[in-house]
């Protein structure tokens, strides 16, 4: 059974929703859209929360530290050059680099941008021998995938206004010097 109150309650949350989407950017009549700026310094702070990353199986040890982020606008995609630190059957600790790349991507339960589809472009490894880099190859791609599967580049608050943005994402885009993540209402 309806009351008369209740239409009344049901015929103003519609206008008051947009009022409230209008003053936080998300809904204009005239397209416009809020958008949300991770400069390369935040990127920078979160990955070094994350790191040093180590890994340790008897025959293969191996670190992944000092993460320096590379952004690549022409692909849509976050670099990391990584300092790598490894060690084989033998007891010397060796030093490389390596190179990874991932996508930018949002979770939109969590409200949280991450590195996503992190992969192996490249990586020095001075000295080694042929066999010696496949295995690492093979070690490392397990480390990236396991360890790096979410590095987590930002987290939405949870204040109202990040709660009512993490509805109304549009899309992420990297540029030269930040990630750049776009909400709004499509129109």
């Amino acid at each position: 059974m309806m009351r008369k109150t209740d239409h009344c309650f049901r015929s103003w949350r519609i206008p008051v929703a947009l009022l409230w989407l209008m003053s936080w950017g998300l809904y204009m009549p005239t397209a416009s859209a809020y958008s949300l700026s991770i400069s390369q310094d935040q990127i920078q702070k979160k990955l070094d929360k994350k790191f040093p990353i180590r890994r340790d199986k008897g025959f293969f040890w191996a670190e992944l530290s000092h993460p320096k982020p590379h952004l690549k606008p022409e692909t849509n995609e976050l670099g990391l050059s990584l300092d790598l630190h490894y060690r084989l059957l033998d007891k010397h600790v060796k030093t490389g680099k390596i190179y990874l790349l991932g996508k930018p991507a949002y979770d939109p339960v969590a409200g949280e941008f991450y590195l996503h589809t992190v992969k192996i472009v490249s990586f020095e490894l001075p000295g080694a021998r042929v066999d010696q880099a496949y295995v690492l190859r093979k070690q490392l791609a397990k480390v990236a995938k396991k360890k790096l599967k979410r590095v987590k580049l930002y987290r939405l608050k949870d204040s109202v206004r990040d709660q009512l943005l993490k509805a109304f994402i549009q899309g992420v885009c990297v540029q030269p010097d930040r990630v750049v993540v776009t909400f709004g209402l499509s129109q």
